[in-house]
Formats: C-alpha cells, sequence, structure tokens
C-alpha cells in the first residue's frame, strides 16, 4: 500500500467513526451524511489509486526516497492570476443564490464560468513561455 493510499483510507476510517460516534450522540442526519460521504469519497479515491498504481507511481510513495532523489518538475502554474479569487467568489455567490435567489446563482455561474475560461487562457500563455 502506497502513502497516498494509506493518508487517504486512514481519513476515510477517521470519518466512519466521527460520522457513527456523531449520529449516537447527536441523531442528526444531515451532518452525519456528510460524514460518510467524505468517508466514501476517500475509499474511492484510495481505490482508483490502488488500480492505476503500475502506470502512475509518485516518487513519494518509495519508502526509501530523498528530496534530492526528484528533481523532475511539477508542472507548468500561472503567476500573479486574479481569477482563483474570482473563481472563489463566483463559487460563493453561485452557491448562496441557492439560498436567496435564483438571479444570484445566475449570476454566480456567469463568474465561474468567465473564471473558468480565464484560468485556461492562463494556462496555455504560461505552458506558451
Amino acid at each position: 500500500m502506497s502513502t497516498t493510499e494509506a493518508i487517504l483510507l486512514g481519513s476515510a476510517t477517521f470519518a466512519l467513526v466521527v460520522g457513527a460516534t456523531y449520529w449516537f450522540l447527536s441523531h442528526e442526519s444531515a451532518g452525519t451524511m456528510m460524514l460518510l460521504t467524505m468517508a466514501v469519497g476517500l475509499t474511492i479515491a484510495a481505490a482508483y489509486l490502488r488500480l492505476v498504481r503500475r502506470r502512475a507511481s509518485l516518487p513519494a510513495d518509495r519508502p526509501d526516497v530523498r528530496p534530492s532523489d526528484v528533481r523532475e518538475p511539477v508542472g507548468v502554474f500561472a503567476s500573479r492570476s486574479v481569477w482563483p479569487a474570482v473563481l472563489a467568489l463566483s463559487c460563493a455567490a453561485c452557491l448562496t443564490g441557492l439560498i436567496y435567489g435564483w438571479w444570484l446563482a445566475v449570476a454566480g455561474a456567469g463568474g465561474v464560468t468567465a473564471a473558468l475560461v480565464g484560468l485556461v487562457q492562463d494556462d496555455r500563455a504560461a505552458r506558451s513561455r
């Protein structure tokens, strides 16, 4: 079992224990379902990593790795971009719109679309440099 899988399964076990404890102490279904959904999502992620382990192995999963052994770049990231903040605020507006009114949800969805387009354009510009 890789380090990443162990962390994901450990977190899933934690969510299951907390979810069961939460249910027995409060008998409140919404919080219990959120904790159980978290456990299921983490378990699915760990199972996926186990399935693709032969095709994609991370250097961090080897127990004998040192930081100096990993010299490959992680990726290309656009620096000084306003779009992550726009995306966060637009998501907040969209979700708040589900509570207060459809007009705010539509405006938030438009902001999410604009932010995603901006992120893609920034990424393409960073990769072409």
